[in-house]
């Protein structure tokens, strides 16, 4: 069975980003029926990538024009001290790449840079 993101999660990735809601609107006022991330599965092979990317997502290698990519020096920081095999390291990187990359595509998208 797979595992659902928990509202705590989406509402701290979200809030990593521009301070921005979730697409269910608010701590204070949700409604659910907006949420789309909350049907999202993610099987279990994935939750220790997805909890390594909620803890690095603010992790930044800044530009002039804002975020250019993810600190992979504290990726490896954080997998490091949750003692995950090396071999699996590299797996698990390359989807918190891909993860780090879309959701930079839709900030882009949003602030109309692309």
């Amino acid at each position: 069975m797979a595992g659902r993101l928990s509202c705590e999660d989406c509402r701290a990735t979200f809030s990593a980003y521009e301070n921005e809601n979730p697409p269910c609107g608010s701590e204070n006022k949700p409604d659910f029926t907006k949420c789309h991330y909350r049907t999202i599965d993610l099987w279990p092979g994935n939750l220790l990538v997805w909890e390594t990317y909620s803890i690095v997502s603010d992790q930044h290698i800044m530009g002039s024009m804002g975020p250019v990519t993810l600190d992979i020096n504290a990726v490896f920081n954080v997998m490091d001290r949750k003692e995950i095999d090396k071999k699996e390291q590299l797996e698990m990187l390359e989807t918190i790449r891909k993860a780090y990359g879309k959701v930079m595509e839709q900030a882009r998208l949003k602030q109309g840079l692309r």
